[in-house]
């Protein structure tokens, strides 16, 4: 069986994926608290203003935004101080996803060799459960495929690759037959 240790020793493993989903939340994290920050901005302008208190009325945009900067550092603070936090959890829940299909493509390599691989087995917490599920179904079949006699096979692909045997790619070409059908059938 293809096993792994249930810890997770690396946590970014794939940094196209990864890099990307983590740099778009750091962007939409920065955005959010920017328009955040602006609103309560605009919000305490308008309390001012409509106060009718002649000593802030008379005080200039510019002396007013230092002042709201001054009194709103914690939230600043807050909001710097989490971040990390919150780039640590969404490194491991991409890792949940990527790290399955990299589990998957070295066994997809393994085949590519001639080798045998009885069943994929996904760390506990993983997401992609279903898609484990396919995958074992699949070399199931691949199996049974690999080890039905030549001449009971269907004819599939007349040459193959460097990559492939022809009984490997019959057993992909079933595989594509059979998932061409309708879901419901």
């Amino acid at each position: 069986m293809f096993r792994f240790k249930s810890r997770r020793t690396r946590k970014f493993v794939n940094a196209r994926v990864q890099g990307r989903v983590v740099s778009r939340v750091a962007a939409y994290w920065i955005l959010y608290h920017i328009v955040l920050w602006h609103g309560l901005f605009v919000f305490r302008y308008a309390q001012v203003r409509m106060s009718g208190d002649e000593s802030q009325v008379l005080q200039s945009v510019g002396s007013m935004y230092w002042q709201f900067c001054i009194d709103h550092v914690p939230l600043l603070m807050a909001a710097l101080l989490i971040m990390p936090l919150f780039m640590l959890d969404f490194i491991r829940l991409t890792h949940r996803i990527v790290g399955p299909l990299i589990r998957t493509g070295e066994a997809l390599h393994q085949l590519m060799r001639g080798e045998h691989v009885p069943s994929v087995e996904f760390r506990k917490g993983d997401l992609l459960t279903e898609f484990e599920t396919t995958f074992n179904d699949f070399l199931a079949f691949y199996d049974d495929q690999r080890s039905e006699p030549e001449r009971s096979r269907p004819a599939f692909a007349t040459s193959c690759d460097d990559h492939m045997t022809e009984s490997q790619a019959q057993a992909v070409g079933s595989a594509l037959s059979g998932a061409a059908a309708p879901l419901g059938a």
